[in-house]
């Protein structure tokens, strides 16, 4: 009330507002941009630069985004948080060098695990896989009680095809808590990519399908773009677990995630040997989903 009545007033509301994600966009600016007008001290306007950068950046207006987050390193070249942003809308516009300075800078200033795990997982996304469990690995000592920080490294030895790394931790995890669905089902989903002991076509198939689920990525100029779809693959693998041929049988309606879907296929070998009774050739199709999953 006392804000309708003196609109020149800064209430400690409007510090909650300006910090709070889950409000609009365009309030979170215009708080921001009040309390910016009536503060002197350059930490605090930088705290709020880079607020007020966060809330362009949710609306997509990556120009004003860009502008707050520089004037707030100008500001306070200690803000850790500005440099971290600001490299999170470097990687969306996939300007991933910039991306790397500005995660780089945030971690020398603070080298928080959650900042780690952030630069750790694009380092994964980028398939630069050491470097990303390396991140990962700091994390855990830094804070070994981080369930966040052993799930991604599994994922990242998963990725690696590191299969009995990534079940290991998965293993930490559930005996911690044995509760753990989200990790009980990535830890069956990692051995049955492994592909040990598979005895027969089926269980070739359903290997296949997990290996592509953990190799699969969504392609961030889709996620630029907005583009969902999915990817119907059709493809042949030789006795000793060769791609022999693939192709898309049925698009997903998108040049980029038809393709991406192929690159899934590829970068997924190699695979174990075909089970004993195959034929020289087998054939196979598969399903890739692609849902915006775009993460900050």
């Amino acid at each position: 009330m006392l804000v309708a009545i003196w609109p020149g007033h800064a209430s400690s509301d409007d510090s909650v507002v300006c910090n709070d994600e889950k409000v609009a966009s365009n309030i979170r600016i215009e708080i921001c941009t009040r309390l910016l007008d009536q503060e002197k001290n350059k930490e605090s306007r930088s705290r709020l630069l880079a607020r007020r950068a966060d809330a362009y950046f949710d609306k997509d207006d990556f120009a004003h985004a860009l502008t707050d987050f520089d004037e707030a390193i100008a500001n306070h070249p200690g803000n850790a948080d500005a440099f971290m942003h600001r490299g999170f809308l470097h990687w969306y516009r996939l300007e991933d060098d910039a991306a790397f300075k500005d995660f780089d800078a945030a971690l020398r200033l603070d080298p928080a695990p959650s900042r780690l795990l952030s630069r750790g997982r694009r380092y994964v996304l980028l398939r630069q896989f050491d470097a990303g469990i390396a991140d990962m690995t700091r994390a855990i000592k830094l804070d070994p009680r981080s369930g966040d920080a052993y799930a991604d490294r599994a994922w990242a030895y998963s990725r690696k095809k590191a299969f009995d790394l990534a079940i290991a931790d998965y293993d930490r995890l559930l005996k911690r808590d044995p509760s753990d669905g989200r990790s009980t089902l990535a830890r069956d989903n990692v051995r049955a990519a492994k592909g040990a002991g598979v005895k027969s076509i089926d269980e070739y198939g359903r290997m296949l399908v997990a290996r592509l689920q953990i190799e699969k990525s969504y392609p961030r100029q889709a996620v630029s773009d907005r583009v969902e779809g999915v990817a119907e693959l059709a493809f042949s693998i030789t006795r000793w677990g060769l791609l022999a041929a693939s192709s898309v049988k049925t698009s997903s309606g998108s040049a980029m995630l038809d393709e991406a879907a192929l690159n899934t296929l590829r970068q997924a070998q190699p695979f174990p040997p075909l089970p004993p009774g195959s034929r020289s050739i087998e054939a196979f199709v598969i399903s890739l989903i692609y849902r915006n999953q775009s993460e900050r």
